[in-house]
């Protein structure tokens, strides 16, 4: 738990950090947007043309955006880490049959839409069509999300929640009960 600890205030400080540079690159990429405004608004050709604080500021934001997208990257894997190491540090997640398990795998691998119809819905990971039932499920415990952004008529996209990728690193999928062994005796005595 100690190193756990360490990882998690270093993801956090790196987070803090993340904001103010983000604010920082804000800051250039308006000072840019203010000096191409002035450039445009004159009616010397010398302004127009003066455009080197400009690209001045502009290298600063994208300076201060590549440094914060690391940090980011970096803090995202220190939280994984503790996430994987801390099973009391985790979200409750529920535990996924077979059958969800495989439906999340597909959603996380595929580019997924749900489409709805007059007889009832279809979703579609890439190729493979997946069933109402785990989805629904999955959908349930937040284990997926559906973009509402786009027009109820047409298809709507499918993601995997952070919850879901969770769920998808810890758990292993259950298996589905034996087969009863009364069943066989049963098909046996047909048989004779």
């Amino acid at each position: 738990m100690e190193t756990s600890t360490v990882r998690f205030s270093h993801a956090l400080g790196l987070i803090r950090n993340t904001v103010s540079t983000t604010g920082q690159a804000a800051l250039a990429l308006t000072i840019a947007a203010g000096l191409t405004a002035t450039a445009l608004a004159s009616d010397s050709a010398e302004d127009r043309l003066a455009t080197a604080p400009l690209g001045e500021q502009l290298e600063v934001a994208k300076g201060h955006l590549e440094a914060a997208a690391g940090a980011i990257r970096y803090a995202a894997t220190a939280l994984d880490h503790v996430l994987d190491t801390e099973p009391a540090l985790r979200p409750a997640l529920p535990t996924l049959t077979a059958a969800q398990y495989a439906a999340l795998d597909k959603i996380a691998h595929h580019d997924t839409t749900l489409s709805a119809f007059s007889r009832g819905a279809s979703i579609y990971a890439g190729t493979h069509t997946i069933h109402r039932k785990p989805f629904q499920v999955l959908e349930t415990h937040n284990l997926i999300a559906i973009s509402r952004a786009t027009s109820p008529l047409g298809p709507q996209r499918v993601r995997v929640t952070t919850a879901g990728h969770l769920a998808l690193r810890v758990q292993k999928p259950t298996q589905p009960p034996a087969a009863a062994p009364a069943a066989a005796k049963s098909t046996a005595q047909r048989r004779k």
